[in-house]
């Protein structure tokens, strides 16, 4: 694994645009993984309003939140096996039962740690805050604070395996995208704060609803992250692995 630059990065970028423009196929697993999560937060709507204690609530969370990594996982093995195909188009890479088990067990593992680290923090500060008597102004920015760290020192780590795991099994994957990450870390982390950017401003800027489904209001913002922002992370991930290895 090599050091790739930020002007390369630039390049990457570029090529990763016209690749999204050539290949219009990337839209397919996008639509896939939005109907999956309408028609799992259809499903939950109905089913919430007949729970009635918080075990049940609880209960149901816990399934909702299998459902959704278990079709999401899957639209997104399938968005980096194109992206793969579209670079090397010699690839005899295929969809299977094997490359979603990995990016199950990858994606599984990856919102176990974020709910690990969210429970650790929030409970944390609950459990502080009252005792050195912060103030709770105070308390949000240390709040914001610790959750940068958890990333920037943790899950940053995870960034180029859902690109490996199309190849790789799932702890070569793990292996190989811990040492990109530190031959590349600046690299990494502005690509990450960018990504996030673009997912804060789509969410805060065109979160208008401009389609009803039932009882479902589709965003501008919901529409530009899964056909744009989404595929276009996933090429630009997959062409820094190629360009690295």
């Amino acid at each position: 694994m090599k050091e790739i630059s930020f002007s390369r990065l630039i390049h990457i970028t570029l090529e990763s645009i016209w690749l999204l423009l050539k290949h219009p196929v990337f839209l397919i697993p996008s639509l896939f993984a939005m109907c999956w999560m309408i028609l799992i937060s259809l499903i939950s709507l109905k089913i919430q309003f007949s729970l009635r204690t918080d075990f049940h609530q609880i209960l149901w969370m816990i399934v909702y939140l299998l459902l959704v990594i278990v079709g999401l996982s899957a639209c997104f093995a399938w968005i980096f096996l194109l992206a793969r195909k579209a670079l090397h188009s010699s690839s005899k890479n295929v969809f299977s039962f094997t490359l979603w088990r990995r990016s199950f067990v990858f994606y599984f593992l990856f919102v176990f740690s974020l709910v690990i680290l969210w429970a650790i923090i929030q409970y944390g500060l609950l459990w502080i805050g009252p005792l050195l008597n912060i103030p709770l102004a105070f308390a949000q920015v240390l709040y914001i604070l610790l959750f940068f760290v958890a990333f920037v020192g943790f899950l940053i780590f995870y960034t180029y395996t859902p690109a490996l795991l199309v190849t790789l099994s799932f702890s070569q994957s793990l292996k190989q995208s811990i040492t990109l990450t530190k031959k590349n870390y600046l690299l990494t982390l502005s690509l990450s704060v960018i990504y996030f950017v673009l997912i804060s401003l789509c969410e805060k800027l065109l979160s208008s609803s401009v389609f009803e489904i039932f009882e479902y209001s589709l965003s501008l913002s919901e529409i530009l992250i899964a056909f744009l922002i989404t595929p276009l992370l996933a090429l630009i991930l997959v062409l820094i692995v190629h360009e690295a290895s």
